[in-house]
């Protein structure tokens, strides 16, 4: 319990760091960078859905779930059945 929390914690400071240092533009330009980063959650990608998400690549994340894969399946993931 005490382990997700400090996840959580970090994961919404690290991401608060990297909207004061990069402007919005600026993310968007790494915004392939950041579907490999351990960092991204789901929330993150929801709250900005203007970033140039591969959802290709975020099939493989490893904080999508399968119940993320099958709740959206308007993305274009890649999974195999």
């Amino acid at each position: 319990m005490m382990e997700k929390r400090f996840e959580k914690e970090w994961i919404e400071h690290w991401w608060d760091g990297m909207k004061n240092y990069f402007s919005d533009s600026q993310l968007q330009y790494y915004s392939r960078w950041l579907n490999t980063n351990p960092n991204v959650t789901w929330d993150i990608i929801q709250q900005h859905p203007e970033f140039e998400w591969d959802f290709a690549v975020l099939s493989n994340h490893p904080k999508i779930t399968w119940d993320i894969i099958q709740a959206h399946p308007d993305k274009k993931w890649l999974y195999h059945c």
